[in-house]
């Protein structure tokens, strides 16, 4: 088997390697989203959105860059390509090009992992917020009042009024 092309394997490995590196920047971010969503800080959540977008447009050409190069060079360009690229290699280079692609995976697991806490707790936001409103409207709570015993109360519609006319 013949060992791949050196620039194209230089090219791969550079690209490989900004693609770990933006992807440690959005773990950094989604980290820092994290903290301004408990701490409800809007100003902060809006330049952390900006940033976020324009990472991941980063991420987003540099993997449609690594196609294009496996697409130019003939090669296909899924996981199974990849690692067979670089099985190629030689051992010592191997391990290397190997463990960088798995940081890669790892760092984008990672992401996503965090990115499902984030969307958890703005949702969870959200239903504070609405739940919220829905008192100051005097709208009946879905999950029920409690009544000056502690037990769940059964009012109806009827009979509460909004906060704002307490």
């Amino acid at each position: 088997m013949n060992s791949p092309d050196p620039t194209f394997i230089t090219s791969l490995m550079n690209g490989i390697n900004q693609e770990l590196q933006l992807f440690q920047q959005l773990e950094q971010l989604l980290t820092a989203e994290r903290s301004a969503l408990e701490q409800r800080e809007p100003t902060t959540l809006t330049e952390l959105l900006k940033l976020k977008e324009s990472t991941l447009s980063q991420i987003e050409a540099q993997v449609r860059f690594r196609l294009q190069l496996f697409s130019e060079a003939g090669l296909n360009g899924d996981e199974a390509g990849l690692t067979g690229i670089l099985n190629q290699l030689p051992p010592k280079q191997r391990k290397l090009a190997l463990k960088l692609w798995s940081n890669v995976k790892s760092s984008l697991e990672l992401c996503h992992k965090e990115n499902e806490i984030n969307a958890r707790i703005t949702h969870r936001s959200q239903k504070n917020n609405d739940d919220m409103i829905e008192i100051l409207r005097g709208s009946p709570n879905k999950n029920g009042l409690y009544d000056t015993d502690g037990k769940r109360s059964t009012q109806s519609a009827d009979r509460t009024r909004p906060a704002a006319t307490a």
